[in-house]
């Protein structure tokens, strides 16, 4: 039951995280495009699915009710999934909104960081396919590949010591 578990958690924040980098890079190009942190916000939300996008619009739409701000529900949000990544965002979030700093630099920089995360990501579980491909090789392909190559010489062999 724990690795199961553990198991879910892991895919939950592989899914999560990779919605984080996608939408960090909408809300990056909506703050270029002269939208405000909210509307960016908004936007971001409704730009993509899966799992961060539909938390993220649940979050965004109960701080419009509750009357708070959307930058705000990102902070709770980071709180309470426990991401560091979304922490840094909703922190860089919160210090424009409240202190007016440029915001659209933070957001290239860490769309970039996300990307990069991706990559660094889809090369390890390539190297890793690569180890756990040995195995099938070693036990299935070799032997065949031995069979083939072997059973013509020792036919000849027998052939040779009966004739």
């Amino acid at each position: 039951p724990d690795l199961a578990l553990a198991h879910k958690a892991a895919r939950r924040r592989r899914e999560l995280l990779n919605g984080l980098g996608t939408a960090t890079e909408f809300l990056a190009l909506a703050v270029a495009a002269g939208c405000g942190l909210e509307q960016a916000l908004a936007e971001a939300a409704t730009a993509g699915h899966g799992l961060f996008f539909t938390e993220l619009a649940h979050r965004l739409a109960l701080a419009r009710l509750q009357g708070q701000s959307g930058v705000d529900a990102t902070a709770q949000l980071a709180a309470d999934i426990d991401l560091p990544e979304l922490a840094a965002l909703a922190g860089a979030l919160q210090a424009a909104s409240r202190q007016g700093t440029p915001v659209l630099q933070t957001l290239r920089a860490q769309a970039h960081a996300a990307r990069e995360r991706r990559r660094l990501g889809l090369l390890e579980a390539g190297e890793q396919a690569q180890v756990t491909m040995i195995v099938p090789v070693a036990t299935l392909i070799l032997p065949a590949f031995f069979l083939v190559i072997l059973w013509p010489a020792s036919v000849a062999l027998l052939r040779l010591s009966t004739g």
